[in-house]
């Protein structure tokens, strides 16, 4: 109710924001940006093109926001620049435009909107409505924490559409990403993660990735609390949901929960949970229950885990759209390290190998449940 609240003033009170200026270059949005640090906080984006040179920097919480018709639109003039750079504790909201290269230009590093704050986290910053067409990054979280994505628009971003990280306080998060789309450059990432706990994904569109989610932990003392629920991941090649552990031993996390997804595989895993380098049981308390996978490419596999403790396979359902023999198919690959799991209620069609279990794990109950 109190962000409803905050986007129709907002919305209601176009006099009170500041305007950039002409020609509507990154000099004009940074003097646009300092002055409404130092008064109303609202910076409004009208039905122009605004050309970045290089990033706007941002030291305040203040809302940037433009139509709900996306016609305010930033260009990036550099193949290698942030576009917005967010340096603060307090927080920020971006709304309603589109970020893109300038004409004839291929972006190879950089994001759209860059997140940190000095020595701290960033809070509660918000990012409603956006586009981002053809970037190299969307949106880096380089520190920050308690902040929402929502209905973004990731187009053919060549790197990652979301980078997740909290390096001043790697168990800090509560985050989310909703109602948004994620879409069709092939070699990409939708969203990477490698910090910051409690995040929750949830009702987006992720097509022809690489990766829909994937988690590469930094060797951080441990980490918790990940929901990927009532998304539909379509044509990954390397997994739809992959976790991976540091080198660190022992290294622990606690709580991953895979539920109620679509997920279709080009080639590769459904959801990857893979080996630690010592081979030790590294991820307590996961479900990965009540999904729908589909195979329409080889190899594929639904579920494979390694070292996995007290968790829940129950519900999915796996079909290839391979034909016969099914080659390279196969169901849950229950691998080395796990333990107390149970496995049932699911149904396997069309798959060359429909359950795997390594001798390696013990206390996995089939069909017990």
């Amino acid at each position: 109710m109190k962000r409803l609240l905050a986007a129709l003033l907002l919305f209601a009170s176009p006099a009170l924001a500041t305007e950039v200026a002409s020609p509507y270059t990154d000099v004009e949005m940074q003097a646009a940006v300092n002055t409404a640090c130092a008064s109303d906080h609202f910076v409004h984006l009208g039905a122009q093109t605004y050309a970045l040179g290089a990033a706007v920097n941002i030291t305040c919480g203040l809302a940037i926001y433009g139509n709900e018709n996306q016609s305010a639109i930033v260009t990036l003039g550099s193949t290698t620049q942030n576009g917005f750079y967010v340096n603060t504790v307090y927080s920020d909201t971006f709304r309603d435009f589109t970020i893109q290269p300038a004409s004839g230009h291929t972006q190879t590093a950089g994001a759209a909107i860059y997140v940190t704050a000095p020595g701290n986290n960033n809070y509660r910053s918000s990012f409603l409505h956006m586009r981002c067409v053809s970037l190299y990054d969307c949106i880096k979280m380089d520190a920050a924490a308690y902040w929402i994505v929502d209905d973004l628009w990731a187009q053919s971003v060549t790197h990652e559409g979301i980078h997740i990280a909290n390096h001043y306080n790697y168990d800090a998060g509560d985050n989310r990403i909703i109602d948004s789309l994620f879409c069709c450059s092939g070699n990409y990432t939708a969203i990477y993660q490698e910090s910051g706990d409690g995040l929750r994904v949830t009702n987006n569109k992720i097509l022809g990735a690489a990766y829909g989610y994937r988690g590469v932990f930094a060797a951080v003392p441990g980490g918790s609390d990940i929901v990927i629920d009532g998304n539909s991941i379509e044509g990954t090649v390397a997994a739809a949901v992959a976790l991976t552990p540091p080198a660190t031993n022992p290294w622990n996390f606690f709580n991953f929960q895979v539920i109620g997804n679509q997920i279709g595989i080009a080639a590769g895993y459904g959801i990857s949970v893979t080996q630690h380098p010592a081979n030790i049981t590294w991820l307590q308390q996961a479900n990965f229950n009540d999904n729908v996978f589909t195979i329409i490419g080889s190899p594929g596999y639904g579920i494979s885990i390694y070292g996995v403790a007290d968790f829940t396979i129950s519900g999915n359902s796996f079909k290839s759209n391979m034909p016969s023999p099914y080659t390279n198919t196969g169901g849950i690959a229950m691998q080395s390290g796990n333990y107390n799991g149970m496995v049932c209620g699911n149904t396997v069609r069309f798959l060359a190998s429909p359950y795997y279990l390594s001798p390696g794990s013990t206390g996995i109950d089939i069909n017990a449940c």
